[in-house]
Order: structure tokens, then C-alpha cells, then sequence
């Protein structure tokens, strides 16, 4: 019996091997197969199809040339008939020379050849040669126009026949593979159910193992609905932490603005000791949920940053100004040292840099209870474009043992409880600034003696601006709390503002705070109103709160602002409780002049409202506070350009850019041109151009940042903002003749 069965198996093993010989040889003639398919592919990327279609169509447009210059024989009309006939000559070429033609000869392919060359006989002499027009060149052009004209149906059948013999081939080659296809497969069948009956013996351990791999599965799908609910649940608490956020900071506007109201107001010593005592606390409150709102964002992977052109010594002494009162309050010295080779500008986020340096220096002072602080700052080129940026902030405080400096930058760690209890603290200012710092390309380190003080050394890695005319007021999308350069005082003029807001307490505090600064508020409860109201004054600005009943607050500046006219230039700062990341660019998108966050402080108000009672270089600078989306954010080349260079060859595809971006049709030209006049109409028709262009070559980045042009020209096209646009439009040209896939491209056809 055994015998028997080692002979059946041994049969099988030899039957088996034949099959995989003959296997083998199939397969082997499957791959010549493949590579024939491949090579009849590669050549229909130059097929005779392709060229013969474009050939067509430049027949077409030459015709339409020369019948629009025969009607209007002016120069510019022959320069495009020139420039046609260029184009028309290089699709000849082509047809002539590649490889594929002679694959698809056929009857038609010699009628066009003969056609073509009756063309070029008699259009070469005429348009070669650069000249005026004349009325031999007339009659000369009225005979070719006669030879494209017979031609055409001949280039019609000849593009049609190409097609009809490509998907023969095709067809052909598809039937053969299909054959050759269902034959392995009978035979890999066969080979199949012949090493199942040899693998008999191993059924057992096969089911065994699929028993395993089906727990796995299960297993996974239970991980897998546990990411699922735990994502949802990071999500929920994200949304929780910013609803929240507008909840608790709305009320604080109104806390916070009263209370400095209440301060203003005659008050005795002990009176005015219990309103400083209940804002110190209101503001102790305000900067613990800033905090858990930062941890939040990181924990969500939400922290981002907003990198644009500073002011170096600019930025040092705003953070200068704030910690020497902090100190003077202790009786410390504060020393500041910025050494000479500090860069004038750089290029990062300039709120966020304040945000650690305020945390490193109110942590000294809050330890060091005498002596002094020292912030010493350096910067160190790296090259490519980078600086280091190099703080050190040394106190002579109580230390830090080691134990505790090994934890010093973990969440709610504060040190020692007795001394967290008396300072106060969330344990999160730490950890927030090295994580800030590491997302800028730097870090943060502590180094402490017990009774010796500390030094916290921050390093930043920061873009250059090697411009100092493109580094502005920390140009971009701001926050209107750095508007305090405007010295506060009497108004230049009382102007009139329009507050929208549904939290009653809020309105009050803003007219309040208006009105003690010399302008006069006019008051609604909802964007619907706003909208309405705004239609019945000349309003000088306008307090948008973002959230409100009926209609919000981004709908309401969106209509006003396609009232156009005045309306369209109409200051509008958007007032908002919600701090999450995007809420600065949907304000900015839907056309907000700038983004004043909740709550508001009354020194905040009177710095803002002088800089637009004074106007001149003040409004301005306001209104510029928000230029575009930047370019980046949108894809620079679409799925577009890939088709192209599949489609075109390397040489036509890179003249195609050259052009572009060499301006050759003049389009970026005639839209600066447009944006130096009066004409909105003449902006949005050159923008439209432009944009056309280049979403025909698959820029898109280039073209979004056109069609914000054209949109803001729909508007009314306000001046400063289109500047910024046009700026903008220069940086997305840039960024995309600087993609790898555009350079890679004009390095090859160059060296080619």
C-alpha cells in the first residue's frame, strides 16, 4: 500500500515538474509578449495618431489666421500668422521624421506627404523671412490659404486611418495576450490542483494556520474599531475644547473689559486694591486656558505655525517692555543683551517666539526673588538661506535640583509643591515652548544649580530675508495685539463704528470703551442686521464677532464686501473667541481686514482705533493686514502637467514653459499693466487670461493665485489689497519654477 502510494506521488511529482517546464517556457514567451507590448506602447506615445491630430489642428488654426489677416491684413495679424506657420512647420517635421510613421504607411499617409509638401513649397518663402506685407505676400498668402483649405480633407481621412490601424493593432495584440493568458492559466490550474494532492499531508497545519490568521483578523478589526472611536473621540474633545474656548473667553471679554472700566472710574485706595486683584486673577484665569487650549493643539497634531518677515531688535524690545515691569515690580534688574551680529530680519513666527520668551522670563521672575535676569540673544548662519537663532535667558534665582530638572519638561510639572502652591502655575508653559521651539528646527534646554539660578537656552532655526524692503510689520495675516506701536492719545477724528456682537455684555463693554475713546458705536445683535445697517452710514470700521444667531459674522463681511465701492474697502476686524488654527484664514478668506482675538483689551482697542482715527500710513497699514491665502496652500502643479508630458514630447512640453514663465504672450505684462490703471474690468480680463494659461499647462498654484486676482476685480478691486495679491502671484510663480518636476525637465532638454 505504501508502495502504491509512493509511487502515485512520485508520478505526480513527475508530472508536476513537466508542468513546470512548460510553465517555464509560456511564461517565458509571455514576457516577450510583455516586452513587445511595451516597446508597440512606447511608440504609441509618438504615434502617428497623436502627430496627426495635432497636425490637423494646426492646419485649422493656420487656416483661421490667414482668413483673419486676409479680412484685416494689419501686422499684428501676420506676426500671428508667422508664428502659426512656425508651429505648423514643426508638426510637419514630426510627421515626417518620427519612426512611427513608417509603421502606419498607408495611402492617405502619401496623399498628406504630398499635400504638405505643396505647402511648405509655397508658404517657406513667404513667412521664413521676417518682412512687410505687400501685395505679392497677399497673393502669396491667398495661394496657400487655397493649399491648407485642399488639404483638409486629406488630413481628416489621414488621422482617421491612423486611429482605425492603432486600435486594429491593439485589438490584435490584446486577442493574443488574452489567448496566451488563458492557456497559462488552465496550465498554472492544473499545476495548482497537482501540488494540492502533494501537500495533502500538510492540510492539517494549513487549517491551523488560518485559524490563527482569522483571530488576527478579528483582532485587528477590534483595534481597528478602537482607533475609530478613539479618533472620534479626539475629535469630539477638539471640538469640545473649542466650543468651550468660545464660551469661557466670551464671558472674560466682558470680566475683563468692565473691570478696566471699573478701574478707570474714581475709586477709593481699597476699592481700586480689589478691582487690580480681581483683573490680576481674571487674567491668571485667561492665561491657564490659553494654555490647555495650546496642549490640546498639540496633542490633535494642530499646532502650526505662521512664518513671515520680523523685525529682530523690534521684537526683543516688545518682549523688553512687558518683562521689565514684571521685574520692577520685584525690585530685579533686567539686562538685555543683543549682540551686534544679531540679523536685522528673519523670517518665522513672530507670536509664537514672544509666547516662549514671555514664559522663560516670567518664570525668572516668578523665581529670582532677588538679583537680576539677563537675556542674551546671537545668531549664527548656517547657510541655505538659515540662521540660529540663540537666546539665553540666566536668572540668579533659587535653581532647580537635578532630580527635578530631569522633569522639568513634562506636563504639570511645576518643581516643588510648596513652591508651585506659593508662585502658582499649570506645569504647561515648559512643555508648550520646547514643543513651539522644536517645530521652528530648534530646541529648549535648562542648566541649574540648586542656590546658583538657571539658564534656559532656546535655539530657533529662522529663514533669512535678505530684502529689507520685502520684510514689512511682520507682514502677513497679524493679529491686531502687535498694533500697539500706535501711540494712544486723543483721536485725530471721532469716527463712527458699527459693533456686531449677540452677547449683550460685549456690546456694551465695546460702546463703553468707544465712546471713552471719542468715537461714537452703533450697536446690532446679529450679521443680518449688520449687513442692513452698514448700507444706511458711512461707517468708518466695523467690530464683526464671528459667531452669531441668523447669520455669522464671516457671511455678514463676505456681503458687505459685494456691496463693493466704499463697502469693499470698508475696514472690518473680526472679533472671535475661537482660537483654533483656521480661524485666522477663514476670517482673512472671507475678506476681514484683520483678527482681533477675545477678549479684547481696552489698550488693545484705543492702539487700534488711533491708528484708523489718524488714517495715512496707519489705515493702511491695518488694511494690508491681510493679504490672500498664501500661495503654497494651493497644489503648484495638478495632475495636468503629468498628463502633458506624457502626451507631448520633452522638447515641446519644456518650449511650452520657457514660454510661460519667460512672459512670451505677454499675459503677466498686460495684467501689471491693468493693475497700474483704474480699471477693475481691464484687471479681471487679464487676470482670466493669465489664469487660462497657466491651468492649461497645470499650474495651479499660479492659477489659483490669478483667480483671487480676478475675484478681489469682481469686488470693486480695492488698490493695497490687489498689490498683495499681485505679490502673492509672484511668489506662486516662483515657488513653481522652482518645483523639482518643471527643473528636472528644462535640465534634461537643455543637456539634451
Amino acid at each position: 500500500m505504501r508502495l502504491q502510494a509512493t509511487r502515485i506521488l512520485t508520478a505526480l511529482v513527475i508530472l508536476s515538474t513537466c508542468l513546470v517546464l512548460v510553465l517555464a517556457v509560456l511564461v517565458g514567451r509571455q514576457i516577450d509578449r510583455a516586452t513587445n507590448v511595451e516597446s508597440d506602447r512606447l511608440g504609441w506615445r509618438e504615434s502617428i495618431v497623436g502627430m496627426t491630430m495635432g497636425l490637423e489642428r494646426q492646419s485649422l488654426l493656420l487656416r483661421a489666421d490667414l482668413q483673419a489677416w486676409l479680412r484685416r491684413p494689419d501686422d499684428a495679424a501676420l506676426e500671428r500668422v508667422r508664428e502659426r506657420w512656425e508651429l505648423f512647420v514643426s508638426r510637419v517635421q514630426l510627421v515626417r521624421e518620427t519612426r512611427a510613421g513608417a509603421s502606419f504607411a498607408t495611402a492617405e499617409h502619401e496623399r498628406v506627404l504630398a499635400r504638405l509638401a505643396a505647402i511648405m513649397e509655397r508658404g517657406e518663402p513667404l513667412l521664413a523671412q521676417p518682412g512687410p506685407a505687400g501685395e505679392a505676400l497677399a497673393a502669396g498668402l491667398r495661394e496657400l490659404l487655397a493649399l491648407v483649405e485642399q488639404a483638409g480633407p486629406d488630413m481628416q481621412g489621414y488621422t482617421w486611418s491612423a486611429s482605425v490601424q492603432t486600435t486594429r493593432r491593439l485589438e490584435q495584440q490584446f486577442a493574443a495576450v488574452q489567448q496566451q493568458t488563458v492557456l497559462i492559466g488552465v496550465l498554472a490550474g492544473a499545476q495548482l490542483l497537482l501540488m494540492a494532492l502533494v501537500l495533502q499531508a500538510a492540510r492539517a497545519g494549513r487549517r491551523q494556520e488560518r485559524r490563527d490568521r482569522e483571530a488576527l483578523q478579528a483582532l485587528n478589526e477590534q483595534l481597528q474599531d478602537a482607533k475609530v472611536q478613539a479618533e472620534a473621540a479626539a475629535r469630539a474633545k477638539s471640538q469640545f475644547l473649542a466650543n468651550m474656548s468660545h464660551e469661557l473667553r466670551t464671558p472674560f471679554q466682558g470680566v475683563i473689559g468692565m473691570l478696566q472700566i471699573l478701574r478707570g472710574s474714581p475709586l477709593s485706595p481699597q476699592q481700586g486694591q480689589v478691582v487690580g486683584s480681581a483683573l490680576s486673577s481674571a487674567r491668571h484665569l485667561l492665561q491657564v486656558l490659553n494654555e490647555v487650549l495650546d496642549v490640546s493643539a498639540i496633542e490633535a497634531g494642530r499646532m502650526t505655525l505662521r512664518p513671515a518677515p520680523l523685525h529682530t531688535r523690534r521684537l526683543f524690545a516688545e518682549v523688553e517692555a512687558l518683562a521689565r515691569l514684571q521685574a520692577q515690580t520685584k525690585g530685579l534688574c533686567l539686562e538685555v543683551q543683543l549682540e551686534p551680529g544679531l540679523p536685522e530680519r528673519l523670517q518665522g513666527d513672530a507670536m509664537r517666539i514672544k509666547q516662549i520668551l514671555f514664559n522663560l522670563l516670567n518664570n525668572a521672575v516668578k523665581f529670582t526673588p532677588s538679583g537680576g535676569i539677563r537675556l542674551k540673544a546671537r545668531g549664527y548662519e548656517l547657510g541655505g538661506g538659515e540662521t540660529l537663532l540663540v537666546t539665553e535667558v540666566t536668572d540668579t534665582g533659587i535653581g532647580i535640583e537635578p532630580a527635578m530638572l530631569e522633569r522639568l519638561f513634562q506636563r504639570f510639572e511645576t518643581g516643588d509643591g510648596s513652591l508651585a502652591r506659593r508662585h502658582g502655575g499649570t506645569g504647561l508653559g515648559l512643555e508648550i515652548s520646547r514643543t513651539l521651539a522644536r517645530l521652528m528646527g530648534g530646541d529648549l534646554v535648562a542648566h541649574s544649580r540648586p542656590g546658583e539660578g538657571s539658564t534656559f537656552v532656546l535655539t530657533l532655526r529662522l529663514g533669512e530675508v535678505p530684502d529689507a524692503d520685502e520684510a514689512g510689520e511682520e507682514s502677513g495675516w497679524m493679529s491686531l495685539a502687535d498694533a500697539g506701536a500706535v501711540v494712544p492719545g486723543r483721536p485725530a477724528r471721532a469716527l463712527k463704528v458699527l459693533v456686531a456682537d449677540d452677547h449683550p455684555i460685549n456690546r456694551q463693554y465695546l460702546q463703553l470703551v468707544l465712546e471713552g475713546l471719542g468715537h461714537a458705536a452703533t450697536l446690532v445683535d446679529n450679521g443680518e442686521e449688520a449687513v442692513e445697517v452698514a448700507q444706511t452710514d458711512d461707517f468708518d470700521a466695523v467690530l464683526m464677532d464671528v459667531h452669531m444667531p441668523v447669520m455669522d459674522g464671516l457671511e455678514a463681511t463676505r456681503r458687505i464686501r459685494a456691496l463693493g465701492g466704499a463697502h469693499a474697502r470698508l475696514p472690518i476686524l473680526a472679533l472671535s473667541a475661537d482660537v483654533v488654527a483656521d480661524a485666522r484664514e477663514r476670517a482673512a478668506a472671507a475678506g476681514a481686514t484683520a483678527f482681533l482675538a477675545k477678549p479684547v483689551d481696552m489698550e488693545q482697542l484705543r492702539s487700534v482705533f488711533a491708528a484708523l482715527a489718524q488714517g495715512g500710513a496707519g489705515a493702511a497699514q491695518l488694511a494690508a493686514a491681510a493679504p490672500p491665502p498664501p500661495a503654497q496652500a494651493d497644489a503648484l502643479l495638478s495632475a495636468r502637467f503629468e498628463a502633458l508630458r506624457e502626451q507631448l514630447p520633452p522638447d515641446s512640453l519644456a518650449g511650452l514653459v520657457r514660454q510661460f514663465f519667460g512672459d512670451e504672450a505677454g499675459a503677466l505684462r498686460e495684467l501689471r499693466i491693468a493693475a497700474g490703471g483704474t480699471e477693475p474690468a481691464a484687471v479681471r480680463l487679464a487676470a482670466h487670461k493669465f489664469k487660462g494659461s497657466a491651468r492649461m499647462l497645470g499650474f495651479d498654484g499660479v492659477a489659483a493665485a490669478a483667480e483671487r486676482i480676478e475675484q478681489s476685480s469682481r469686488a470693486g478691486g480695492d488698490p493695497q489689497r490687489l498689490q498683495a495679491l499681485l505679490a502673492a502671484l509672484d511668489r506662486a510663480i516662483a515657488a513653481t519654477a522652482a518645483e523639482p518636476a518643471l527643473a528636472r525637465l528644462l535640465a534634461e532638454r537643455q543637456a539634451a
